[in-house]
């Protein structure tokens, strides 16, 4: 049996999770969060809880460091499809910060997604979320940094050489339907 390693991408309160709980519904997938396991990896090196939307603060490398750790600890061999909800660019204090190919590479995605929607949209998902603590950004900001973060996602992409899908936002459907076409190949 041959993995299939997604990764789904897209900025922060696009949909990423919510698609993917839509995806488990119907469909038999192991879903990993990058933000969780690099919180769980570096708390437990430090004996201490580590805040999920305080990561964006710390260092990007070391984070990236974590999460390859943590995914191959936590994948589950057994599992066909195996799909990382992660970010390509992260949101930090000092701008956009990409996030290398190797890390990806490292992991052996099969695929990437981009998960995208209107700029408006993003703006009231994050508004309405409680739950997170995510930066402030206006509609023009998120256009911008999700041009930036497609363009990443393509750069990823060719550099890995798997095919990148770009999905609307709760375009399941699609998702499942790509994936699927994946386990075939």
């Amino acid at each position: 049996m041959t993995q299939v390693v997604a990764i789904l991408t897209g900025l922060s309160g696009v949909g990423k999770s919510w698609l993917l709980k839509l995806a488990q519904q119907r469909e038999r997938l192991q879903v990993l969060s990058a933000g969780e396991l690099i919180a769980e990896y570096r708390s437990e090196l430090q004996v201490s809880e580590v805040a999920y939307d305080k990561l964006r603060e710390w260092d990007i490398v070391e984070n990236q460091r974590a999460l390859v750790c943590a995914f191959k600890a936590r994948v589950d061999p057994q599992s066909r499809f195996v799909i990382l909800d992660a970010h390509v660019v992260v949101d930090t204090p000092d701008g956009l910060e990409p996030i290398e190919s190797e890390v990806f590479s490292s992991i052996g995605t099969s695929l990437i997604f981009f998960l995208e929607d209107e700029p408006s949209r993003i703006v009231q998902n994050r508004l309405q979320d409680k739950s997170r603590r995510r930066p402030l950004r206006d509609r023009c900001s998120i256009k911008v940094q999700q041009e930036i973060a497609k363009k990443r996602a393509q750069l990823v992409a060719t550099s890995l050489g798997v095919p990148l899908h770009v999905l609307c936002a709760g375009d399941v459907d699609s998702f499942l339907k790509i994936l699927f076409s994946e386990d075939s190949v």
